[in-house]
């Protein structure tokens, strides 16, 4: 996440009569190995009353992804609220998403959405054609989204919108492009010196560079060229 989100604190004796300029949240960054308190790593962000038993913080932009903090708050700017275990924030943050086109026919092929500070027990939905999906696996660096939605007509190409919502929070990552899948039916040469560079010519059907967002790239064994 980039900052900006709401963070919604509950409690009591919260009061309506709150001056901007000393009601604020105090983030304090935790080691993520030890639980132990990094104190130099503070942040301090404005505070909104919204009821008797709810107040509001605005989230810092200054943490990465797998960052987690104390969340407290104070009235005078001075008398801070004590460090809870439940007042601890964990903080995410979206990369970007891998590829951006795939077959119109894809049945098991994936979208990966790569970042970090990711839960395995976020509601995490994925987002083709408006068609919400649960995603294929999550893990702290990425998401696995289906690169096709139940029902879709596999000869049907062109763009479709795709996102996530990632705990009710939505990254809109535009466009999918799906093509028809391209067709391999020879290679030429079968095999060439260990140094130097060779060309290898591959012959088949369906090849386009014309397409929104085409990512075109060989690989031989591990190395892509």
């Amino acid at each position: 996440m980039n900052g900006g989100t709401e963070l919604f604190i509950h409690g009591e004796n919260f009061s309506n009569i709150t001056n901007p300029e000393t009601t604020k949240c105090r983030w304090t960054l935790i080691d993520n190995a030890s639980g132990v308190k990094r104190a130099r790593v503070i942040q301090f962000t404005p505070a909104f009353y919204v009821s008797e038993t709810q107040m509001m913080c605005v989230t810092p932009s200054s943490f990465v992804g797998g960052d987690r903090a104390f969340v407290q708050i104070t009235f005078n700017g001075k008398d801070f609220s004590a460090q809870d275990e439940k007042l601890i924030f964990q903080f995410y943050s979206i990369l970007g998403s891998f590829p951006h086109s795939g077959p119109s026919n894809a049945q098991n092929e994936v979208i990966l959405v790569r970042g970090a500070g990711f839960k395995q027990s976020a509601v995490v939905f994925c987002s083709l054609n408006k068609t919400e999906m649960p995603p294929v696996e999550v893990t702290e660096n990425r998401i696995k989204c289906p690169m096709v939605w139940p029902g879709k007509d596999h000869k049907a190409t062109g763009s479709v919108k795709f996102g996530i919502s990632f705990d009710g929070s939505w990254t809109d990552f535009g466009n999918f492009y799906y093509y028809q899948q391209i067709e391999l039916d020879d290679v030429y040469p079968r095999y060439g010196p260990a140094d130097g560079h060779g060309i290898i010519t591959l012959y088949g059907a369906k090849f386009r560079d014309d397409f929104p967002m085409s990512e075109l790239g060989c690989k031989v064994g591990d190395n892509v060229g």
